[in-house]
């Protein structure tokens, strides 16, 4: 299967696609810190795209407890990929 370049056109429609999702997404940086996230989970927080990308990790908006757990699990997901079965509360 040839590897194709998407067009400017697709790469549109795939990034309206992910901020006009029905679920929130983010994506994290190695630090944990807010890279992106999409419209629904800003909507969801209460933050706009400024106060969170690049200023903010999840710990920041987490129950003290979820914190904690979160602690324990992003260096896991860091080194397997993935992780299951972990709620987290804000």
């Amino acid at each position: 299967m040839p590897n194709t370049v998407p067009t400017e056109s697709e790469m549109e429609l795939v990034q309206d696609l992910f901020d006009e999702a029905p679920c929130g997404y983010h994506c994290l940086d190695a630090n944990g810190t807010f890279l992106y996230v999409n419209n629904t989970e800003l909507n969801w927080l209460g933050y706009s795209r400024e106060e969170l990308v690049g200023q903010m990790t999840p710990p920041d908006l987490l129950t003290p407890h979820s914190a904690e757990v979160f602690a324990e699990y992003f260096p896991r997901l860091k080194s397997e990929g993935t992780v299951r079965d972990v709620q987290l509360d804000f």
